[in-house]
């Protein structure tokens, strides 16, 4: 009859329909950043899947004389229910986001009433310390991400936290125009679009309209050697790659500053000292963000923004190499720089907290390994195992915090621009030696050793 006629077309649309949507919610999940979505899409998979299966089987039922198929009577239970699941997986999440967020400025709160306590008791402030646990808006996780802060470590997030969100931003126009030479294997890369959202925010924190008109940067970023030297070869630039065995390993800032290279097969697939790029890591596929670990994800979000405050403070520096600029600075410097920019690129999804946990703590054991004073960092050395960067960042974490924020380092290069010595700067605009300086960032990494 007519109704049964209708039921049975029904069924089969429905069925298609599932369908449809299973493939759709796989296309999004393949191309998700976040891992509560990307949880949240798997559940929501599970019910259409649910759903196709228990229409497949009515119409099975009715090909076979069955007039009122009782199969989804079972499906449709289940289906909700998973629904119900993938509903409660994405509040979570983003109530999570807002503690997470919330949890920044409540840990400053909470050390500055401590030590005003003190203060009006007449004692001296305890050492102190404080566990945080972050919830990583990007890649995947086992949980809990949980670390101590020292009680210095908590006012310097705090403080870099709101600098990061109401730090004034330059029209992009006031920023050096940039040339991209992107391979084809690596254009439709996530990880290189969350990478360009930070770089954006990057760009616009560090640029200065008291510069003039800045020179153009080129940005190279390829999967393969051939590509990378080919196209650094007809921009017209020449580097010596002696200390990494001739190849590209991940980034770098070369000529002055004016190219920025970006070796993607490295970001996606280095992971230890040592590691070699292969052919066969060229043409692999890139992983999902939501199936990379979350401290990957960190780095290489990162990538370009860090790359782009080398060439910026040359930039500053009127492309002249700045005298006597410590390595810790240089580096850390962009480090920092590439964590403040995650913040406000993101919009606040990445929390400078998210940003100092995965980076300071628990990117590198780098506290066990750069036992030496600051002022051992000064100068590059393939010994430092990488201590110019983590100690570094820590150094300028607390100098940004605690001394003038980012417009006073803008004012550090354009003097060491004028007076050719990037000491006799930093003495001017801060008003206290360099190893006055280095001796209060030493305390401060020694601070965040005592409670690793």
């Amino acid at each position: 009859d007519n109704p049964t006629r209708l039921w049975f077309v029904l069924l089969q649309m429905q069925g298609v329909l599932d369908l449809l949507l299973v493939l759709v919610a796989s296309i999004v999940w393949r191309r998700t950043v976040l891992q509560h979505r990307a949880n949240t899409l798997v559940i929501v998979g599970a019910a259409l899947l649910a759903n196709f299966l228990g229409h497949t089987a009515s119409v099975v039922q009715m090909l076979h004389g069955t007039l009122r198929p009782d199969v989804m009577h079972m499906v449709t239970p289940l289906s909700v229910g998973l629904l119900a699941a993938a509903a409660w997986v994405s509040s979570v999440g983003v109530m999570q986001r807002d503690l997470t967020a919330r949890l920044v400025a409540s840990l400053a709160i909470a050390a500055t009433i401590a030590m005003a306590a003190d203060t009006a008791r007449g004692a001296t402030p305890p050492t102190g310390s404080s566990v945080v646990t972050i919830v990583p808006p990007y890649g995947y996780w086992t949980p809990p991400v949980r670390v101590r802060l020292s009680r210095a470590e908590v006012r310097v997030v705090g403080r870099l936290q709101r600098h990061s969100m109401t730090l004034p931003m330059a029209p992009d126009s006031s920023a050096a125009p940039l040339t991209w030479h992107v391979e084809a294997s690596a254009r439709s890369s996530p990880t290189i679009a969350l990478a360009k959202r930070v770089l954006g925010a990057a760009r616009r924190i560090m640029a200065r309209s008291d510069v003039g008109n800045p020179a153009p940067v080129d940005i190279v970023v390829g999967r393969t050697q051939r590509f990378i030297n080919s196209e650094v070869a007809r921009l017209g630039c020449s580097v010596d790659l002696s200390d990494t065995s001739g190849v590209w390993l991940m980034g770098a800032s070369i000529c002055g500053g004016r190219i920025i290279v970006i070796n993607l097969t490295g970001y996606l697939f280095l992971r230890v000292a040592g590691q070699t790029i292969t052919p066969a890591l060229e043409t692999a596929r890139e992983p999902a963000l939501s199936r990379t670990w979350y401290l990957i994800v960190a780095r290489n979000m990162r990538s370009l923004a860090h790359e782009w405050t080398h060439s910026a403070r040359l930039s500053l520096a009127l492309r002249g190499a700045t005298r006597r600029e410590p390595a810790w600075f240089r580096e850390g410097l962009a480090e920092t720089v590439s964590g403040m920019a995650s913040v406000r690129g993101t919009r606040g999804r990445v929390s400078y907290l998210e940003y100092h946990v995965t980076n300071q703590r628990k990117f590198s054991d780098w506290t066990s390994v750069c036992r030496g004073p600051m002022s051992r960092y000064r100068s590059s050395d393939s010994s430092l195992d990488g201590c110019e960067y983590f100690a570094g960042a820590a150094a300028t974490a607390i100098l940004l915090a605690d001394h003038g924020g980012l417009p006073k380092v803008l004012d550090l290069y354009r003097l060491a621009a004028e007076t050719d010595d990037w000491i006799t700067a930093f003495e001017t605009v801060y008003g206290m030696s360099l190893e006055y300086f280095e001796a209060k960032a030493d305390r401060y990494v020694a601070g965040i050793r005592a409670v690793s």
